[in-house]
This record gives C-alpha cells, structure tokens and sequence, in this order.
C-alpha cells in the first residue's frame, strides 16, 4: 500500500499564533473548506497551533486536504504548508482492496485526497497569508 505523501512549503512571519490563526479561519471559510481540530484549534496558546483544512473542488468534487502547522520560534512564527495526497487511482484501488485507516494508507477517514488539487489549494492558502501583514 502507498503511504499518504506530503508536498510542503515553508513561510516565516512575526505576526503572533493568533493572528495567524485568525487570519487561516477566514482564508478557510474562502475555501470553503472544513477545519478539523487536529490540536483544538487553539488560537491563543502561544506556542503554535496544527489544522487540518479539507474539502472538495467546485467542478468535479475531488477531495482535497492541507495540514497547517504553526510553530512558536521566540521572535517568529514558523508556517508549514503541507499539501496531502497520493495517485488518485492508487488510492480508490487501495479502497477497493479494504485498506481504509490503514496505517501508511493513502485513505484517511474514507476519503482519498487528490495531490494536486491539496497543491492548489496549499498554494492559495500561502498566497493570501503572504498578503497579510508579515
């Protein structure tokens, strides 16, 4: 079974965990997208924060999903976009075979994601992070 892949960027900024988490819960209800509370969405804890961002694409309704990941670095904030996927029909014949929630599957929670749609959609997260005030 192929392992769920990660494609990540990077970013930087002296903005504090909370504003960057306020700024992420409107770039998400842009996306439409649903937040999941992978460490409670705990904007005010000073030492960072990790979101899981997922939803579908408008025309053809592929899942898609971005893990967010704030860490505290005394005088910046460092950003991890990670992008999640895998081949698509690797994924749906992983399914097929049983292997959802497998450990290493590409399948989490019965849905598999699609690694460029999670790459376009980390990348218009970053892109509207980046307008903000860093």
């Amino acid at each position: 079974m192929a392992g769920i892949k990660r494609e990540t960027v990077q970013m930087k900024t002296k903005i504090t965990a909370q504003e960057i988490g306020i700024k992420l819960r409107e770039i998400c209800a842009q996306l439409k997208a649903q937040v999941e509370n992978i460490d409670h969405f705990n904007l005010a804890r000073e030492s960072g924060f990790n979101i899981l961002a997922s939803g579908r694409t408008k025309f053809w309704g592929v899942p898609w999903a971005v893990e967010v990941f704030v860490q505290d670095k005394g005088s910046e904030r460092v950003i991890e976009f990670s992008a999640l996927g895998n081949n698509f029909g690797a994924a749906y014949a992983e399914l097929l075979m049983g292997a959802k929630n497998a450990p290493n599957s590409s399948i989490k929670n019965g849905t598999a994601y699609k690694m460029s749609s999670s790459i376009e959609k980390r990348d218009a997260m970053y892109e509207a992070l980046s307008s903000y005030k860093l």
